[in-house]
């Protein structure tokens, strides 16, 4: 089937509307089904309703600009690929175009069906496949599990977002880092033999579970799922898919640890404990005891009847009624009965019966607890009477037996501590039941009474509501009837009211100091106020943010002594959150006693009486003008750096293109006659390259990646060498005035780039006051302390500095404007008037020197930008003298060519091979030095980029010295780090930077050689 393709065309020309129409209709791969739109209107409304596959738009449209129509939003939503035609070509329209989003830029004088075919198909594909690449990225963005992506050297080619809710850590601080760096150190031999497994098996999958430390520390367990697709050039990695598996194996350990602890408890349990089967009434399990208390062994208790252990039929059938009463309330049944040992004895117990737990391996079950009460029932027949005596008294009495368990608690314990003697009786609880403070008080009682005496003092008992009451006690050693000793009884008197009485007056008093100690340390201003908002307290810290003092603010209205801008918007909400008991806390903005306003976090809770009632309200407040400042400040870093990265990784593959445009483009000129069309056309190819390359060099300057000659130099000598070329570029309305001072202001930079940053300031200065008034450019020093630097917008250490001043009196940047001045590509000036680079350049250039920019300006009064550059102790240099240039012979001999910018490396075989050397190509540092393993007595130079995935060119040239010391190094590098400059020259090699010429190849490799 013939493949159609809707397109839309915007042209209000109808001659060119039919040219265009001519041209599509030529194309014979595919037809074109157009559809005309006259005006700009008409081409936002039908551009608007979708269903077309590509845009052809006109660069003029009456009042519009084609390229407006891209910036509609009805058309935006579309994703329509759009292509400008001009029949006036111009680099600024070009610029404008793709700027502006469109896919291509073509000029109706040149265009034929051929061209227009692939600008088509081109446009189509690029926009089908970023919908694409987009959809991936959200998937893989917004997945929960942790997503990365490895080298095959194990180093982090991507990892999601999520790493940073597992690990903690922020996913680009991990790009290029080994994955094998937050491994546990037991697990790695195991990771590392399985990633090596893996990378043997091409589309092979291994799962794996390890340990990864978190950035706090810890160590979490991550289940992982990796895929070797090296082989898939879209991906070249291996894809790793984690899940963080810790709560569950925390999870999992807990109930092995809990059912060990469970069978060890019911080990050692006196009482028998088992469970029965509700259907058959059958003994399913049992504990130790259980077959000891009944005296059956287990093979023969497990699986018989319940009957085996009870005396008749009739306690038989109480214990089912028993069961069945558990099963109907679904809890816990408790009761005595007699039962059966398997000696026919009989004897009391104590039974407790509990439904069994779904899962527990049966389908209805109980568990019974069965407790041997005959010791105390025979304790219970003997001390009946004198617990009977001793319950009638009114004074709380207990009694203990030689081992400190409870023998006796009588009603009057019950009603003092709470704790009822049924879970005190038999056991050793006097620990529990005394507080722990007076231990030592309860162990001279009871030495006391070992001894035979008695002992009479004060100690506190514990409640089992957790309360405290005071017994004034007696303490006497108890005699049993056979005359040994039997333990001892206490018996007291409750005098805790009275303590609790003279400890509250004590306690009222010093929590009344406390208090008022603490709110004054408080560092937030604590203001309480009845329900009519007159102050009733006002802390020191009130007072220092306010300025009224306690004396003035107590008793006036809270609204007099802290006015609020926006406290009346929020007043409802606050008596609506206070009247349910709960406390409103929000950002308002409040003045001080001298009209001062300042946005403040307050929180206001309520105080209610003893009966509920609203009584007052208590309100903190803390100024938070310091916090919003750091914010603002951290926001604007945290954006400038981002900025930069984007910017340094955009100029590094620009630089890789443009040495390819450039190379190429000179080497076809130089083939071509010089009064050829072509050769002209060649030249505003190198033009436009050019421009290219001067734009790079600026977005370098701001992202700090350019190579900068770092010297003692004189600022003042910086401005005398510029201020006749400065003078040339203002207008005569414009007046212009240097003052340098008599003091020299040394600093470390490079001229050239400081020249560059002066003449960026001074030009941004002109066209502020185009239309007339006063440009001063001053050198002198400044003295920073500690004081100064706080107020700052940036981080600045205290020291002295070189400044540079640029000051002049045009209208002023406004503040909306003032925080986005330094971002790249951002200006104000009129379109084809700037590229919004200038002041960008100049933060970059600076801020890589170790100085700062600071700008001052009010609307309507002018700006002054002030370079900070750190005072330098050595005397200034003099600007080195250009080199006389050489010519350079080229006497053949063998290259070992190493890019992994395969159109770069094709430029320097093509070069290279025209002056006769033999060349070696290598598209990374791995091949290559495999190379020179095999050929390396051949080679006579080696010309390397510098950045290049696995081996760079630095340790590239390391590692070859190690069997060639004397080897010849150029090395290439589309941007490089200050730092990198010097590694450089300590290497011993020569730099050739990006973009370069086939000239400047040809001149460093000649250079080397002869060296």
């Amino acid at each position: 089937m013939e493949r159609v393709y809707r397109v839309l065309l915007v042209e209000d020309d109808p001659e060119d509307r039919l040219l265009i129409e001519d041209i599509l209709a030529d194309i014979q791969q595919w037809r074109a089904d157009v559809v005309w739109a006259r005006s700009f209107d008409e081409g936002v409304r039908l551009a608007a309703t979708g269903g077309f596959d590509i845009a052809l738009i006109d660069y003029r449209l009456g009042v519009h600009r084609g390229v407006e129509l891209l910036s509609v939003p009805a058309v935006q939503s579309t994703n329509l690929p759009v292509i400008i035609l001009t029949g006036q070509p111009a680099p600024e329209i070009d610029d404008a175009a793709m700027a502006a989003g469109a896919e291509d830029f073509l000029s109706k004088r040149e265009l034929d069906a051929a061209q227009l075919e692939r600008a088509i198909r081109y446009a189509i594909e690029t926009r089908r496949r970023h919908r694409v690449e987009a959809r991936y990225r959200a998937l893989i963005e917004n997945s929960r599990d942790l997503i990365s992506v490895l080298n095959p050297d194990g180093t982090i080619q991507y990892v999601s977002p999520s790493l940073l809710r597992i690990l903690g850590f922020d996913p680009a601080d991990k790009a290029g880092a080994h994955a094998l760096g937050e491994v546990h150190p037991d697990d790695r031999e195991a990771v590392e033999r399985a990633f090596g497994d893996l990378l043997s098996d091409p589309g092979g999958v291994r799962a794996i579970r390890y340990r990864a430390k978190h950035k706090d520390g810890s160590w979490r367990v991550l289940d992982t799922v990796s895929q070797n697709l090296l082989h898939d050039p879209l991906i070249h990695g291996v894809i790793v898919n984690s899940w963080d598996i810790t709560e569950q194996q925390r999870t999992q350990n807990a109930l092995r640890d809990t059912a060990n602890l469970l069978q060890q408890t019911l080990g050692s349990l006196e009482e028998a404990v088992f469970t029965v089967d509700l259907g058959t009434r059958t003994i399913l399990r049992g504990n130790e005891s259980t077959f000891r208390m009944f005296g059956h062994p287990p093979d023969v208790m497990i699986g018989a009847s319940t009957r085996i252990f009870h005396v008749d039929d009739e306690t038989h059938d109480a214990f089912g009624r028993a069961i069945r009463d558990a099963l109907a309330t679904g809890d816990r049944f408790r009761g005595d009965i007699m039962l059966r040992r398997s000696d026919d004895s009989v004897f009391p117990a104590e039974f407790t019966l509990s439904l069994m737990q779904p899962g527990m391996g049966v389908d209805a079950g109980v568990v019974a607890v069965v407790r041997d009460v005959t010791a105390r029932v025979e304790q219970g027949r003997q001390r009946q009477f004198q617990a009977e005596l001793l319950e009638r008294v009114g004074q709380p009495v207990m009694a203990v037996d030689q081992h400190a368990n409870v023998t006796y608690w009588n009603q009057a314990c019950e009603d003092l501590t709470g704790w009822k003697r049924e879970e005190l009786l038999g056991r050793q609880v006097l620990d529990t039941i005394i507080l722990s403070e007076d231990r030592e008080v309860g162990l001279q009682a009871r030495l006391a009474a070992q001894g035979g005496s008695r002992w009479d003092g004060e100690i506190t008992l514990v409640c089992k509501d957790g309360g405290t009451r005071t017994v004034r006690a007696s303490v006497t050693p108890a005699v049993n009837p056979d005359g040994s000793p039997g333990g001892r009884i206490a018996a007291g008197v409750d005098v805790s009211e009275l303590k609790a009485a003279e400890k509250q007056k004590r306690r009222d008093s010093e929590r009344a100091r406390f208090q008022a100690r603490l709110l004054d340390a408080v560092g937030q201003a604590v203001i309480a106020t009845d329900l009519e908002g007159r102050v009733l307290y006002w802390n020191q810290a009130a007072v220092d943010l306010y300025g009224w003092t306690q004396a003035e603010a107590i008793g006036r209205n809270v609204t007099e002594v802290t006015p609020s801008l926006g406290s009346r918007a929020f007043a409802e909400e606050i008596m609506l959150s206070l009247s349910r008991g709960q406390a409103w806390s929000g950002e308002i903005e409040l003045c001080d006693r001298d009209g001062v306003c300042f946005p403040a976090l307050v929180t206001n809770a309520p105080m209610f009486d003893e009966d509920g009632r609203l009584i007052s309200i208590v309100g903190l407040s803390s100024d938070l003008r310091g916090q919003k400042e750091l914010e603002k400040q951290l926001q604007q870093a945290q954006k400038m750096e981002a900025i930069g990265r984007l910017a340094g990784g955009i100029a590094h593959d620009f630089n890789n293109l443009l040495t390819a445009i450039n190379g190429h483009a000179e080497m076809i000129r130089d083939e071509l006659p010089a009064d050829s069309q072509s050769a002209e056309d060649i030249r505003q190819v190198l033009k436009a390259s050019d421009r290219a390359a001067a734009l790079t060099r600026q977005l370098l300057a701001f992202s700090r990646k350019q190579v900068l000659e770092l010297r003692p130099i004189d600022l003042r000598t910086v401005v005398g060498d510029l201020e006749q070329m400065l003078k040339r570029l203002i207008s005569e309305r414009i007046e212009f005035h240097v003052d340098v001072g008599e003091m020299p202001a040394v600093a470390r930079a490079d001229p050239h780039q400081l020249g560059q940053v002066l003449m960026n300031l001074v030009i941004n200065a002109r066209d502020a006051v185009e239309s007339g008034g006063r440009i001063t450019v001053r050198v002198d020093h400044a003295e920073l302390t500690e004081e100064d630097t706080s107020v700052l917008p940036w981080s600045i250490e205290p020291g002295r500095y070189a400044r540079l001043s640029v000051q002049d009196t045009g209208p002023g940047i406004p503040p909306g404007i003032l925080s986005h001045i330094f971002e790249p590509f951002f200006t104000t000036k009129p379109e084809g008037k700037g590229t919004g680079l200038g002041l960008s350049t100049v933060y970059g250039i600076v801020k890589q020197s170790g100085g700062h920019v600071l700008v001052d300006s009010v609307e309507g009064s002018g700006a002054t930008f002030r370079v900070l550059l750190p005072l330098a102790d050595a005397p200034a240099e003099e600007t080195p003298r250009a080199k006389q240039e050489t010519r350079l012979e080229h006497k053949g001999g063998t290259i070992l060519l190493v890019e992994d910018d395969s159109a770069v490396r094709r430029l320097g075989l093509r070069v290279l091979e025209r002056l006769g050397y033999t060349v070696l190509q290598a598209e990374n540092g791995m091949e290559a030095l495999e190379i020179a393993m095999e050929r390396g007595a051949e080679i006579d130079l080696v010309v390397s980029d510098v950045v290049m995935p696995g081996l760079s060119g630095v340790e590239l040239v390391d590692r070859l010295r190690e069997y060639r010391p004397d080897i010849r190094v150029v090395l290439t590098s589309g941007y490089s780090e200050a730092e990198l400059r010097g590694e450089v020259r300590g290497k011993g090699t020569a730099f050739l930077g990006k973009p370069f010429t086939p000239d400047a190849l040809m001149r460093v490799v000649a250079q080397t050689l002869a060296d």
